[in-house]
């Protein structure tokens, strides 16, 4: 009984005993597959290849990334310290206001060769030239001068229009241009504002022995072309030509002025005839004013050119509208791109006597949002007060106690009349 019951438990022993091992068995021979299956999917340890590569590849991005930056933060170190060095030593040796003049005298003179190079290469026939000079100075950001500039032409039709109202003023209407030479006629372009051969008519709006107004109404607009001769005895004509010429003084009489200066002058200009005329030249001025409430303020980019012609015993004073490069238009002020003024002083004697007559014709249109008849209003009140203005402005200045030294004077230079009348165009 003993011994078949150890047998039995012997051959259970045995029994689990093999199934233990083979059951091992199993487990290493699935494990093994289950190994191979897998590596064959691209699986290691849980975790693909790709997963592997792409950490890698990170981990090498941003080695590389890190050793670059550190190489530029020492290149770049070295390039500002450099550039701090370069500057330093040019601070030392140059001032600031030393580089910007030799900077500024630089741009002048490369400005002044450039513009000599295209005339003596475009030297010819002035037509055909003057749209390849114009082109060549938009491209360079200059102003052309020679389609601009105010010629002697216009001088000389500014004078003829002044004799042939001086021979018709006594009467109340200028006559029409069958009754005139073609020369003289004064109708206007209502492109130009100018004085051309058409039509037209001058329509009489005060009439004074002293004082005369006409005004002439521009084609296609609701805007008046002004026209004003008169005589003032109690004062000379230079002083009534300084107080228009000399910008400072200007500034001080007109109330309106916000800014009123000279920003360039025409470049290589000769006065053909200095024994019989004084010529200022084309000078562009920019000139801001005041308007009336509720209106923005104004300014003009025009350019000037005045004339003592000696010869003729007058002085003739032009003045209009261009459109400068240098100095475009801004939000800050309304442009006023339409101006046109002609002005002739005649003194009755001699230029600093006592006595002349004038003329003046005027034009602009303020780009108003007024009605017409109001503007129309305002310009017919303020074209009389602007010439009071001037007259009272040359008699404060000729009744001063150094009235003889301040008349010849611009900006501080006095001497005789003979040589300062051309030193008053440049104030």
């Amino acid at each position: 009984m003993f011994l078949a019951t150890n047998h039995m438990i012997a051959n259970q022993f045995r029994t689990q005993t093999l199934l233990r091992q083979r059951l091992q068995s199993l487990n290493a021979t699935g494990g093994q597959a289950l190994r191979q299956r897998l590596a064959t999917n691209g699986v290691r340890d849980g975790r693909s290849v790709w997963d592997q590569l792409r950490d890698e590849l990170n981990a090498k991005v941003i080695l590389f990334v890190t050793l670059l930056r550190q190489q530029s933060n020492v290149y770049m170190s070295l390039r500002l310290r450099r550039m701090a060095q370069i500057c330093g030593l040019y601070n030392r040796i140059y001032s600031e206001s030393t580089v910007n003049k030799l900077m500024s005298q630089m741009l002048i003179r490369l400005k002044a060769r450039a513009l000599q190079s295209l005339r003596n290469r475009l030297s010819g026939d002035k037509k055909a030239n003057d749209s390849i000079k114009c082109l060549m100075s938009a491209v360079c950001g200059l102003f052309c001068w020679d389609s601009q500039r105010i010629t002697d032409g216009d001088l000389r039709q500014t004078i003829r229009d002044f004799e042939t109202v001086q021979r018709v003023g006594a009467s109340n209407r200028i006559p029409n241009n069958d009754n005139m030479p073609k020369s003289t006629s004064f109708s206007v372009s209502a492109e130009t504002h100018s004085m051309n051969d058409n039509d037209g008519q001058w329509e009489a709006v005060i009439m004074r022995d002293d004082f005369k107004l006409w005004r002439k109404a521009i084609p296609n607009t609701s805007l008046y072309q002004y026209k004003v001769f008169g005589t003032f005895n109690d004062i000379p004509a230079r002083s009534f030509f300084r107080v228009q010429m000399d910008t400072e003084y200007r500034k001080k009489w007109d109330k309106l002025v916000i800014k009123l200066d000279i920003i360039e002058k025409e470049p290589f200009f000769a006065d053909k005839d200095q024994q019989s005329c004084e010529d200022s030249g084309n000078q562009v001025l920019h000139w801001i004013m005041k308007y009336p409430y509720p209106m923005n303020t104004r300014d003009y980019v025009y350019l000037r050119r005045a004339r003592i012609d000696i010869k003729q015993n007058l002085m003739v004073l032009v003045s209009k509208a261009i459109e400068f490069p240098k100095l475009p238009e801004t939000t800050q002020h309304v442009r006023v791109v339409d101006y046109s003024s002609q002005m002739v002083i005649k003194p009755h004697t001699s230029f600093d006597e006592c006595g002349f007559d004038y003329l003046l014709t005027y034009f602009d249109d303020p780009r108003a949002a007024f009605p017409s008849p109001a503007y129309n209003w305002m310009a017919v009140s303020g074209v009389p007060d602007f010439v009071q203005k001037l007259h009272s402005a040359a008699l404060q200045l000729y009744t001063s106690n150094n009235h003889k030294s301040n008349l010849y004077s611009c900006n501080g230079y006095t001497g005789n009349s003979s040589s300062h009348s051309s030193e008053c165009f440049y104030a």
